[in-house]
């Protein structure tokens, strides 16, 4: 009887007692059949942002404001943090609120998305988040990255909608600092070339919030990921936010993603 309880009253329990879960509901609500990638102005817990779609960004709210899926701890007066793949810069946003101390570099390879989140960063009297529009990647170079017109833009698509790009070699800028807090890695696919060219540079890094794709085409590579986390004393725990139901009777032979896991590793 206890465990019912506890379960069915959850929801109502969360509704009454956590702001941004009833706000998340309000956006749900709101905006939950809008059409996308219409821009658009929204207000939550006192700021007021632009977005590209809305659909996107209540999700983004839930996962970065509900479940508080980047939040750590740390006694670093000045935390280092990387947001890579900031998006409209929700998760900057995150990280300056806890952190105002904190020098927070925020990579965003869609020009427009990170014209976005500097105009929205600045409005908003965020002035520790440096807003970059490059693309985290294993060289410097120019590279075709697809636009998707909200989170999902990224160098392995191969749709129509395509713009030139910078590109920054992740690992030199790891090994400019002497500690890094943070590094949250939300780039889209592009994630598991990254890892492996900074196989050698996370050892000053104590917290790596990583979003791991598998593609059904490819080839998977979790566990190379994973033994990096390993070789560089960093435990890790997983959550897969692609929950496929009879896996061995739907292949996901039609789509393009067939897993998609949340890694989150430290110290």
């Amino acid at each position: 009887m206890k465990a019912f309880v506890q379960q069915t009253m959850k929801v109502p329990y969360d509704i009454l007692s956590e702001k941004n879960y009833r706000k998340f509901l309000w956006m749900l609500l709101k905006y939950g059949n809008s059409p996308r990638f219409i821009e658009r102005k929204i207000s939550f817990n006192g700021y007021q942002f632009s977005i590209p779609d809305a659909i996107s960004f209540v999700w983004q709210y839930k996962e970065i404001m509900v479940d508080r899926c980047y939040d750590f701890e740390t006694d670093a007066k000045q935390p280092v943090i990387y947001d890579c793949g900031a998006n409209v810069g929700l998760a900057s946003l995150f990280f300056a609120n806890k952190f105002p101390n904190a020098k927070i570099l925020a990579f965003e390879a869609d020009k427009k998305i990170s014209e976005i989140a500097r105009n929205n960063l600045d409005s908003n009297n965020i002035n520790n988040a440096e807003v970059i529009n490059k693309a985290v990647w294993i060289n410097e170079e120019q590279l075709n990255f697809s636009s998707e017109g909200a989170d999902g833009g990224s160098l392995m698509n191969n749709s129509a909608n395509k713009q030139l790009v910078q590109a920054i070699r992740l690992r030199d800028w790891l090994e400019k600092e002497n500690q890094v807090d943070m590094l949250k890695m939300d780039i889209e696919g592009a994630e598991s070339e990254v890892m492996l060219d900074c196989e050698n540079s996370l050892g000053h890094v104590q917290h790596v919030f990583l979003e791991y794709h598998s593609y059904s085409k490819s080839k998977q590579n979790l566990s190379a990921i994973l033994g990096i986390f390993e070789k560089n004393g960093l435990r890790y725990n997983m959550e897969n936010n692609y929950k496929l139901r009879q896996p061995f009777l739907k292949k996901v032979k039609e789509k393009v993603m067939d897993m998609q896991l949340n890694i989150y590793a430290y110290r």
